[in-house]
């Protein structure tokens, strides 16, 4: 069971004594330790070591020095960082070269301190434990810290080794891609394989279609030209993109150059090549564990071969998972004669999400389902299709990740109403036995509540037992002072908004609030948000906070103003907003600063559209867009 160590603080004099039962760091304006750091620590280590150091001295206000010789000193304690004859002398019961890659171990021996783990990650992880557990820092995000006061430091006796149940836990979003984040949130990094990959694009490319149409994917079916998973829509777009000898093969042969037919020899040869290749060229880089390779589907909806030996597969095994299984079972028993401790990957996504019905993984082949399809307003273990899905992946693969989707991909910065949905799926994931969880959230310096999600989310993964809302509350405080508990006030209110409906949809493309947010809820929530400005108001920092936090409701009523215009005058509600082309004005500093709102969008696409239909005072006297006095269009 994770610990949580809490800190005793002793009003003495650092008497540095071995007849202590805790260790002293720092007593009255005296550094009591040194930080011994060994001389084999890789540079994620030293720079987590620099943080400790760091942290330390803002803690207590004394210097910590770092050395690498082992023996300090007489009378000074020692925090030992990472690997050393001293550390293995010291805890000699600690099985250390068998140690998980991201287990921790802290232990107080003596007057001691180590602060260790597996390699590459425990270690990292082990000093940022200590500093969180222990010590009460908090990052919060890049440049939001809480470093507590205490000059003098005591670390009562501590014996933690800890490994967490998910060996991968990755957020794609803005803030968790940093290296810091990943170190202080205790994030995957260093990883041998990549994290997100549609890998046959790569292994079977589309410059063999011309010479090989019979390796792609065949259309059965015609389908409407207006839907874009059709093969009619296909083929018109194919020709718009002026490739005619791609297009005559298509239209000849009803083959797409998408996703491979599994069950033609030529294109299971190459996959099975390509993925015999990779591992002959970048096995002998891979120290650590969990080693994969990737044989994984093209992306896309409707990308699905309907030739005759694929649909026999499909109906009988009930999921076109039961093709890609037959190729991947293949290529794994291939793998494992030569590289036996390495896993072959392949997705459960779209339409192979569904296991089969009969057919199961070799014991080297790694699922890695992607829930994109449930209702994301809700934990994903609410929904009996995907979640007995996930279930019984869970029982007959050897080894289960799952890709889980935070944001709105189509706005990043409108309200996304599933503020506690991703906890309780983390939950879930453990309850089952999933290995590994990649959460893809939002980007772009505005989206809807990114610190809070990313800092919860990895304290989830990290420790999934926890108390989803104690954290948010915890961040909130933290990271907005006073008007914390207004914002958590906010977020309930967006959540009962969103399930007022039982019918609700929420889903990853999201294009308006329509369907759950009303007049009467912005206007709700704006209050909220103005009494929590208020609460910090004089100071700057907790202030930007919260104009941030405050745009995604902005964003909301600014699209549909007209809207909510008519439903004020028609109903005599009144709508509580401030004057929309100053709050526009308000963001035209940050058009080029913001980064994406959308996939593959910047900010100032969506700025535009905002500026043209509320200009400036000045805009609206001459038809110009010019933002005056910042030089920005």
């Amino acid at each position: 069971m994770f610990l949580t160590i809490i800190i005793g603080l002793l009003g003495l004099a650092c008497m540095c004594s071995t007849a202590q039962a805790t260790i002293e760091l720092a007593q009255s304006g005296k550094a009591c330790a040194i930080i011994v750091e060994h001389d084999s620590a890789s540079q994620s280590e030293k720079a987590a070591t620099e943080d400790l150091e760091k942290c330390l001295g803002q803690v207590t206000g004394v210097r910590f020095d770092i050395t690498d010789v082992e023996e300090v000193p007489p009378g000074m304690s020692r925090i030992l960082v990472g690997h050393s004859p001293a550390v293995r002398k010291l805890a000699p019961d600690v099985p250390w070269n068998s140690l998980g890659t991201d287990e921790i171990v802290i232990r107080t021996v003596g007057r001691d301190l180590i602060l260790s783990g597996g390699r590459p990650r425990g270690t990292v992880y082990a000093i940022y434990t200590f500093l969180q557990d222990t010590v009460g820092c908090r990052w919060w995000t890049r440049g939001a810290q809480r470093i507590p006061r205490r000059p003098n430091l005591t670390v009562p006796a501590i014996d933690v080794r800890y490994r967490p149940p998910f060996e991968m836990r990755v957020i794609r979003s803005e803030i968790g891609s940093w290296p810091e984040s990943k170190r202080w949130l205790r994030l995957t990094f260093d990883e041998n394989f990549d994290t997100a990959t549609h890998s046959a694009e790569r292994l079977l490319p589309k410059d063999n279609f011309v010479k090989h149409p019979d390796w792609f994917m065949y259309a059965k079916e015609d389908g409407d030209a207006a839907n874009e998973h059709s093969y009619l829509y296909a083929l018109k777009h194919i020709k718009e993109a002026g490739n005619k000898a791609v297009y005559e093969v298509a239209k000849r042969t009803r083959r797409l150059p998408f996703q491979p037919c599994l069950h033609s020899p030529g294109a299971r040869q190459m996959i099975t090549n390509g993925v015999l290749a990779q591992l002959e060229s970048n096995y002998a880089s891979w120290k650590y564990a969990p080693k994969i390779v990737w044989a994984t589907q093209c992306d896309g909806a409707g990308s699905i071969c309907t030739c005759p030996d694929c649909e026999a597969v499909q109906k009988k095994e009930g999921s076109d998972s039961a093709n890609w299984l037959l190729l991947v079972n293949d290529i794994a028993e291939k793998v494992e004669k030569k590289y036996p401790d390495v896993m072959v990957g392949t997705f459960a996504y779209l339409h192979t999400e569904a296991p089969p019905k009969t057919l199961r993984p070799h014991k080297n082949v790694l699922i890695y389902s992607a829930v994109l399809k449930n209702n994301k307003l809700d934990s994903v273990s609410t929904y009996d299709r995907h979640a007995g899905w996930l279930r019984k992946w869970a029982k007959m693969a050897t080894r289960l990740y799952v890709w889980d989707y935070d944001g709105n991909f189509t706005n990043f910065y409108q309200p996304h109403p599933n503020y506690f949905a991703m906890g309780e799926s983390i939950q879930f994931f453990k309850k089952i036995g999933v290995d590994g969880v990649m959460v893809q959230s939002s980007y772009g310096v505005a989206a809807d509540m990114q610190p809070m999600r990313t800092w919860v989310h990895a304290q989830m993964m990290w420790n999934p037992d926890q108390d989803q809302r104690k954290l948010m509350v915890e961040f909130l405080n933290g990271y907005y002072g006073a008007a914390g508990p207004l914002l958590m006030q906010y977020l309930d209110l967006l959540d009962a908004a969103a399930h007022r409906k039982k019918d609700f949809w929420l889903s990853c493309f999201s294009t308006s609030t329509k369907g759950w947010l009303t007049l009467e809820d912005v206007n709700a929530a704006i209050g909220l948000l103005d009494r929590a400005a208020s609460t910090v108001k004089g100071d700057e920092t907790l202030s930007q906070r919260v104009w941030l936090a405050r745009r995604a409701i902005n964003f909301a009523w600014l699209d549909r103003y007209d809207e909510f215009k008519t439903a004020s005058q028609t109903a005599g509600i009144p709508f509580l907003v401030p004057d929309p082309s100053q709050v526009v004005d308000e963001l035209a500093p940050y058009r080029r600063e913001w980064g994406p709102y959308r996939l593959w969008m910047g900010f100032e696409e969506y700025f535009d559209r905002l500026r043209q239909k509320f200009p400036t005072v000045e805009g609206a006297a001459n038809g110009a867009t010019l933002i005056q006095g910042t030089g920005l269009q």
